[in-house]
């Protein structure tokens, strides 16, 4: 028989208020729509989270807390049936917002186990993938034998299962519980069993379950297991190799090791680690011979073309950009478009424009309406851009490039609206504002000038730039 605990007998007023107010909140935001489509859904996870904010704001005991969000996680169902979850915003609250409120009022519990046993009676009626964040949270509040005593109960269900896809949610918990204390060979076996095997991407994480408990050796050997794999090329693999190799002083390997990671991932971090082993005065040699090697390589890397600026090789990044231009993807805007505007703070117009170029057709190619705005913005970064170009040499000029794209795109019609409304003022004296400092929409300031939103950028130079979200 499952024990029941009810915490509502001891609750002081303004908390069992407050928890009534929580639940309340709950049920008005799923029942603010009929459903949530994907469009919408972002603003159920606004009002679940403004719900969660206040709860932890409220209620002072510990113990009531948990119990609040126990009874959350149990409206999973009714809150996933109301609403198309595609970008996972509403799953977020339950994974992280909601999660680290748990595990915060879990550590102040006098009754550690007593909160292990509820998140374990959570876990029998799971079917949209977020209880099991609680149990990823264990270490927050257990000790080691206290996380113990649960991976013997998880074993016990996990061996009632008719057969592995019964079995595997628990596993998965025994796996996430073997990681929390570092139990190298408890996670081995369970993994094992879980994927009926072993391949490179559990021999990696099998790795680093060992080299956390302190067991460098044993994790070398798993690396070489995933080697033999094929798990060279996985992220994960090259970073947990260089850590185990120096903790074994292996330096001829982690030196091997450190040239792959920087090759694969050119930036300040990884060149600092190269210098690290050979030596300040080697700095500037390495950064002549593999600038030499980028300027040789045919296909067009965005970490390298970065890397270049970074070095202070701008001449070289242009020179770079500029022959690859046909290889920019314009639908890569999350590292094109900060590409676009560090070009263009450098002055290097011509690359700017080809980068915005590309981010301009990426934007079109996709013919969607609502997300033409952007696209206008960066047509008119093109023209403003177009008046610092006096020498076009192998690109297109920009008359002729801009005369192409509405032949091509004449039928754009919400585009080309857009176009046409007059741009937003950009404001270019305000000082005394810090880096990255954000001003809010119809804001007056001191001087009675109204400002729209807008990100600060530049050191000093007392302007901005507008961001994505500006317009």
């Amino acid at each position: 028989m499952k024990k029941h605990y009810d915490s509502s007998w001891n609750m002081t007023n303004p908390d069992r208020q407050a928890v009534k107010d929580f639940k309340k909140a709950v049920t008005a935001a799923k029942n603010r729509r009929e459903m949530f489509w994907r469009s919408h859904a972002p603003e159920l996870a606004v009002m679940l989270t403004q719900a969660l904010e206040q709860l932890k704001k409220a209620v002072k005991d510990p113990q009531a807390g948990v119990d609040a969000l126990i009874d959350f996680y149990k409206r999973d169902t009714e809150i996933f049936e109301k609403c198309d979850d595609s970008y996972g915003n509403v799953g977020d609250v339950f994974r992280i917002t909601a999660a680290e409120m748990f595990a915060d009022y879990a550590s102040q519990c006098a009754d550690k186990e007593k909160i292990a046993d509820q998140v374990l009676a959570l876990q029998e009626d799971s079917n949209y993938g977020v209880r099991d964040i609680l149990i990823d949270k264990d270490s927050c509040f257990l000790d080691k034998r206290g996380i113990e005593r649960i991976i013997t109960i998880l074993e016990q269900k996990a061996l009632f299962g008719q057969d592995i896809m019964n079995q595997r949610p628990w596993l998965i918990m025994i796996e996430s519980l073997a990681r929390q204390i570092k139990d190298g060979p408890l996670f081995e076996r369970t993994r094992e069993r879980n994927w009926q095997g072993l391949n490179s991407r559990a021999y990696i994480e099998i790795a680093k379950v060992y080299f956390d408990s302190g067991d460098a050796l044993t994790a070398y050997d798993r690396l070489q297991k995933a080697a033999e794999c094929g798990g060279k090329e996985q992220y994960e693999y090259a970073e947990l190799f260089r850590d185990v190799c120096r903790a074994l002083g292996k330096t001829e390997e982690v030196g091997k090791i450190s040239w792959d990671i920087f090759r694969r991932d050119r930036c300040r971090e990884t060149l600092d680690e190269i210098i690290s082993q050979i030596g300040e005065d080697k700095r500037a040699e390495t950064i002549y011979k593999e600038v030499d090697l980028i300027m040789a390589v045919k296909e067009f890397s965005e970490t390298d073309a970065e890397f270049l600026l970074t070095v202070g090789r701008t001449d070289c990044a242009q020179e770079y950009i500029v022959a690859h231009r046909n290889q920019l993807d314009g639908e890569q805007y999350y590292s094109l478009a900060p590409l676009a505007e560090n070009l263009e703070a450098k002055g290097l117009y011509i690359a700017a424009v080809v980068v915005y170029r590309a981010l301009l057709e990426g934007n079109l190619a996709k013919a969607l309406s609502k997300y033409y705005s952007h696209g206008v913005r960066y047509l008119r970064r093109l023209d403003a851009l177009a008046k610092q170009v006096s020498e076009w040499g192998e690109v297109e000029p920009h008359v002729e490039y801009v005369q192409k794209i509405k032949q091509q795109h004449n039928r754009k019609l919400a585009f080309w609206t857009k176009c046409e409304r007059p741009a937003p003022k950009s404001i270019y004296l305000l000082k005394n504002f810090k880096r990255n400092d954000i001003i809010k929409p119809n804001v007056t300031n001191k001087k009675g000038i109204n400002i729209i939103k807008a990100g600060i950028s530049g050191k000093g130079t007392g302007c901005f730039n507008f961001s994505q979200t500006a317009i």
